[in-house]
């Protein structure tokens, strides 16, 4: 595909795509000039492989669809242990995402509404801080080990699963078309420079209309997959588009989450 045809086919309007949560998350959500249209694909072939420079300009335009501004986003957790009881859980997210810095407060509450919040703030060199709760101007860096701690007692949503932190290891390298939910897509891989963590590949599917991610899949160093975020529906929410569901496998425990999106909006 030559970069003038991917062109024709992005609506270059503002949309919000993370992960969580992504996106983290956050998070995907996808607002298209207040419009998502969302096309029926015309056949189930795989799409075209990208040449260097469109492979570039849709992962550069994903990047810049994470600097949404304000937003605010609310759903339910269901964490499903291996060969235990499902619990449930509730997620807020309020978070203004800039360009050049990220703030992301996240509250976690279970079914006796115990409240867990944390802040979470990126400078502009991607460092990643939690804010102390009582000074508020104090923050504690997140190693990358320490990103791979929970959020929250007894479910096992870390803060490398919530805020992507493998989406600035360096240069994404494309690597090729696919077919995801129905969706013309393409992957990219990222590697991890540090030698010590088990994560030493991420593998990033984008949805080739949209700049949108679709799924995540982390590798260890013997190409084993270890974890995967996968999105599962869309929903719109006023004139706003956001995921309407997102799955957290881990492959090694077989846990799955299960984020059920209740509300959505920008800009509050």
């Amino acid at each position: 595909m030559t970069l003038s045809g991917n062109l024709s086919r992005i609506p270059w309007g503002r949309f919000f795509c993370a992960s969580i949560l992504g996106v983290l998350v956050l998070f995907m959500a996808q607002t298209v000039g207040a419009q998502f249209k969302f096309r029926k694909p015309p056949n189930q072939q795989i799409p075209s492989a990208l040449d260097e420079r469109s492979g570039e300009v849709i992962w550069q335009q994903f990047l810049w669809n994470r600097a949404i501004g304000k937003f605010n986003l609310s759903g339910s957790l269901v964490y499903r242990p291996a060969r235990e009881r499902s619990r449930s859980y509730s997620l807020s997210l309020e978070a203004n995402w800039k360009p050049d810095s990220e703030i992301t407060v996240v509250r976690v509450a279970n079914s006796l509404d115990n409240v867990v919040e944390h802040t979470v703030v990126v400078d502009e060199d991607r460092q990643f801080f939690l804010q102390d709760t009582e000074c508020p101007a104090t923050l504690f860096k997140l190693s990358e080990e320490e990103q791979q701690d929970a959020i929250a007692s007894e479910l096992p949503i870390t803060w490398f699963d919530l805020l992507m932190p493998y989406l600035y290891w360096g240069q994404a390298e494309y690597i090729g078309p696919e077919r995801y939910i129905g969706r013309p897509a393409h992957r990219y891989a990222l590697y991890n420079m540090d030698t010590n963590s088990e994560i030493r590949k991420v593998i990033i599917t984008l949805d080739e209309d949209y700049a949108a991610i679709l799924k995540s899949d982390a590798f260890d160093l013997n190409e084993r997959l270890i974890k995967r975020m996968r999105v599962a529906g869309f929903k719109q929410f006023g004139s706003d588009w956001m995921f309407s569901e997102l799955y957290w496998e881990n492959r090694t425990t077989r846990d799955s989450i299960r984020l059920s999106v209740n509300a959505f909006s920008l800009g509050e």
